[in-house]
């Protein structure tokens, strides 16, 4: 824990250096972005005042010359982005420590055609599988439906996302990011393996001892938690994390699925708040 707390409070502290690198690299491409800019515009002319055809020579080293800057402009962009999303750079570099050797190779099937080509269900499924290893899942396929409470319902809290396994299905309310969907992803997992389900139980039961339970509600009021949901907060950051609720296939927690998400969401953040926690998600 120590190491990797280390790891990525360095990289945190790089945070000003990643930016003037960026600048520096900015100013760079862009003269090249101009220098090109130029080859495009001598082609053209040398094109048209020889009136050649589509098919000629002068035709073609000018439509090589249009693609080689437009590719040029989508590099300047992605490193003018970057600039300004600094903190969305720091973040995926911290991620990377974490992603696993042996990345998962899951796939999604679509029950609800929606749902295909939404980028969060397709990012947090590749961000998913960086995370976890291969070994620890059989099933490889998961199924996304949507949520047919949303967005009319009566319920509070009823169109929320959630994973099912008597089905095997998430269900998800269409606007989530990528970190909720991980979140979803990481209860598919641990319904795929009865190890780790059984690693959380015991995880929670030892950090909870003699707590008694208490409603999300009274917690956090108006936040959609139904008067059954209930959790031990123990020293947690986010009581939701105690959550542990009983269903037909057997108990159910919030461990893995918080855990998983909070290492994405912010790792440097997660470690300080509770090291022991990360220490157990990663070691999983």
């Amino acid at each position: 824990t120590q190491e990797f707390l280390s790891s990525l409070q360095k990289i945190e502290d790089s945070r000003d250096k990643l930016f003037d690198d960026l600048v520096k690299e900015e100013v760079k491409e862009v003269k090249l972005l101009r220098k090109l800019a130029k080859e495009r515009d001598k082609n053209r002319k040398i094109w048209e005042k020889n009136s050649d055809t589509e098919v000629s020579e002068t035709y073609t080293k000018y439509q090589e010359s249009v693609k080689e800057y437009e590719k040029q402009i989508t590099k300047v962009s992605k490193i003018s982005n970057d600039r300004f999303n600094i903190d969305n750079v720091v973040r995926q570099k911290q991620r990377e420590l974490l992603y696993s050797d042996y990345p998962s190779n899951n796939k999604v099937k679509y029950l609800d055609s929606s749902l295909k080509g939404n980028q969060s269900f397709e990012k947090g499924m590749e961000e998913f599988n960086k995370l976890v290893p291969d070994y620890l899942l059989k099933n490889k396929q998961v199924e996304f439906n949507l949520n047919t409470n949303y967005p009319f319902t009566k319920n509070i809290g009823a169109d929320r996302s959630w994973f099912s396994p008597n089905d095997n299905v998430v269900y998800f309310n269409p606007n989530v990011d990528v970190g909720a969907v991980i979140h979803e992803l990481s209860h598919y997992l641990d319904w795929d393996n009865q190890k780790i389900r059984s690693m959380v139980s015991t995880y929670l039961s030892s950090r909870t001892v003699g707590e008694q339970a208490v409603s999300l509600d009274s917690l956090y009021p108006n936040q959609g938690f139904a008067p059954h949901e209930m959790t031990k907060k123990d020293q947690f950051s986010d009581a939701y994390m105690g959550k542990e609720y009983s269903t037909s296939k057997g108990t159910v927690t919030e461990i893995t699925s918080m855990g998983l998400e909070r290492i994405w969401r912010n790792p440097l953040k997660f470690i300080k708040e509770d090291p022991d926690y990360f220490e157990f998600i990663v070691s999983k």
